[in-house]
């Protein structure tokens, strides 16, 4: 690899994905004080969810769960362990195979091992544990395709589809303050990856308060990558 000159560019366009040679960095370092990563310090993005595909720099459809090290803030995606002064990594001896493989200069072959040997939330969490059967129960009922699928049916004047979307926002929310009373808060978007309910706006609809509870009403135009189901997003 050719060496590095710092410019940070690859740090600001997002935390990398996690693979399997990094799970190591999830255990207790040498001096037994903590990981090298916590489960707090990642974000999974689920099966379904619009993401920027940043090999090839485009919009899509998550096919396949991704761990992530999560951003500065929901809106920033900048990596948490990049400090801008003086442009370096604060984790820098302990960061991720894709950070090791990642050249500027030379981007076929991080490109061409991009989606390989990726990990999930659930190769990181104990299976059979608290954390892992939350998620796996939250999956099972809040799937973001499902809700791509309901929000596209809401559009097209299926009226039943209001009550479900709502129904599984609801859901959404609920497992979510479950998970900050048993105190695992801080994990929540690896655990539970993103609320549902910061994803409407890219379906073009928002949440209103009507005379008998929450509402759904069109309050944009449809931003969902497009894909077999949705291609037609009235």
């Amino acid at each position: 690899m050719s060496h590095c000159t710092r410019c940070g560019a690859c740090c600001r366009d997002g935390g990398p994905a996690l693979h399997h040679q990094d799970l190591g960095l999830l255990t207790v370092d040498p001096g037994g004080v903590r990981p090298f990563l916590d489960i707090t310090d990642l974000v999974t993005l689920r099966v379904g969810e619009p993401v920027r595909d940043q090999p090839a720099a485009v919009a899509a459809a998550l096919g396949t769960e991704m761990v992530k090290i999560r951003g500065r803030t929901p809106q920033d995606w900048t990596c948490v362990f990049y400090d801008p002064e003086p442009s370096a990594c604060t984790r820098h001896p302990w960061r991720p195979w894709e950070c090791r493989q990642q050249d500027c200069r030379n981007p076929e072959p991080l490109r061409q091992a991009y989606l390989e040997g990726r990990v999930t939330r659930f190769h990181i969490m104990p299976p059979g544990g608290r954390l892992a059967s939350l998620a796996a129960m939250h999956e099972s009922q809040c799937s973001v395709p499902e809700m791509a699928r309901l929000a596209l049916a809401f559009r097209r004047g299926d009226a039943a589809a209001e009550a479900r979307l709502l129904r599984m926002l609801a859901l959404d929310r609920s497992a979510r303050d479950m998970l900050a009373e048993a105190g695992g808060g801080a994990a929540e978007v690896f655990v539970l990856g993103r609320p549902l309910v910061g994803m409407l706006e890219v379906f073009g609809l928002s949440v209103t308060g009507g005379e008998h509870g929450p509402q759904l009403v069109k309050s944009g135009v449809w931003r969902y990558p497009e894909s077999a189901t949705t291609e037609q997003a009235a």
